[in-house]
């Protein structure tokens, strides 16, 4: 039994794995991934698509999460996530998360900033539009030695940056003696 791609109504999200099918099924695969009927990750991954390279004889279809695409965009290997490919203190996934290019040491990204204006501590980020996967979380904490972190009771609003970040400004009284601040990202 074959799988067929005919159904305008079907649709298939990929999140990881391999789908073979058996004969060149590319023109099909190609014009339902054109339709939209078939994605990854929700539409934030890649898919890559090929007859009789990965799997001789197969149309070979693999979701790739938006992390793995943004790395091989680069054309070479650049490791792990947490590795550190252009030796430049912040690893890959650093560098993907706030928009850095990880084979330049000389471009780490766009660092967070901060000021106090008005009785406020405005924390500007940027975030990344096409990985919904991930979660930008700024925290605070009043003392580093003792307590925990706590998501910041701030104020969000956003600006456009380019066709893959938004700016994330985050506004928070500033009525405490002290007050650390911190983004922290998570990839689920």
């Amino acid at each position: 039994a074959g799988l067929t791609f005919n159904n305008t109504n079907s649709k298939v999200d990929l999140r990881g794995g391999t789908v073979l099918l058996a004969g060149n099924q590319t023109a099909a695969v190609t014009g339902c991934i054109n339709a939209g009927n078939i994605t990854a990750y929700g539409g934030a991954g890649t898919l890559a698509v090929d007859y009789n390279v990965s799997n001789p004889g197969y149309t070979t279809i693999q979701a790739l999460p938006c992390y793995a695409a943004w790395a091989a965009s680069f054309g070479v290997e650049l490791g792990l996530p947490d590795e550190d490919y252009d030796g430049d203190s912040r690893n890959n996934f650093y560098e993907y998360a706030l928009n850095g290019n990880p084979t330049n040491s000389l471009n780490t990204g766009v660092e967070p900033t901060y000021v106090i204006t008005g009785g406020n501590l405005v924390y500007r980020h940027l975030q990344r539009t096409d990985d919904a996967s991930l979660i930008y979380r700024v925290e605070t904490r009043t003392n580093l030695v003792a307590g925990t972190w706590i998501p910041a009771q701030a104020a969000v609003n956003t600006n456009a940056y380019n066709a893959d970040f938004v700016e994330v400004i985050n506004t928070t009284p500033a009525d405490q003696p002290k007050l650390y601040i911190r983004l922290k990202i998570i990839d689920p």
